[in-house]
């Protein structure tokens, strides 16, 4: 993981969790257990996520977050090679959790799944985050997805850069 990792902004967007297999999903996360351990490279706000071990062990991730997780976005810088050697960089959301889900495995819930909610338990946006109560209440605080534009206006000069084209027909396939 680490910062060779490199997401921007963290978004959400709701929808209907009525479906057997998001439920299963949304169940097995909710078992995992989250600590809360020292800042490092790795985990900006020390929070770290792993199965659970014990029964006695009181805190796991839950309802509410392991739903936030299964439709959080985070924007991810990426590259579109062309069959001419150019390369298009562009910025798009991504859900990190079901993107790493691999469908044949047993638990669904495998080590990149793991993975993808420690990157998004340690964005900025849980920065303090010491307990499971809190991580609660920052996910109120999350944008929504569709509302990521509103609010932007059109540009003003200063904000304005010079773009130049060297091709003018470049699609993304």
């Amino acid at each position: 993981m680490g910062r060779t990792k490199s997401y921007g902004n963290l978004f959400h967007y709701q929808f209907d969790y009525s479906g057997e297999w998001i439920q299963g999903l949304i169940q097995r996360i909710s078992y995992l257990s989250c600590d809360f351990e020292e800042e490092s490279d790795d985990r900006l706000n020390g929070i770290n996520v792993s199965l659970r071990m014990s029964m006695m062990d009181n805190n796991l991730l839950g309802k509410e977050i392991s739903q936030f997780m299964v439709c959080s976005y985070m924007v991810k810088n990426m590259v579109k090679k062309c069959k001419d050697g150019a390369k298009i960089t562009y910025l798009s959301p991504v859900n990190l959790v079901l993107d790493t889900i691999n469908a044949q495995y047993t638990s669904i819930v495998n080590k990149e799944v793991i993975e993808s909610i420690v990157t998004i338990l340690n964005h900025p946006h849980f920065k303090g985050c010491c307990s499971i109560g809190d991580i609660q209440k920052k996910i109120a605080s999350v944008d929504g997805l569709n509302e990521r534009f509103a609010g932007e206006s059109e540009s003003s000069e200063e904000e304005e850069e010079e773009v130049i084209v060297e091709r003018e027909n470049i699609f993304l396939d």
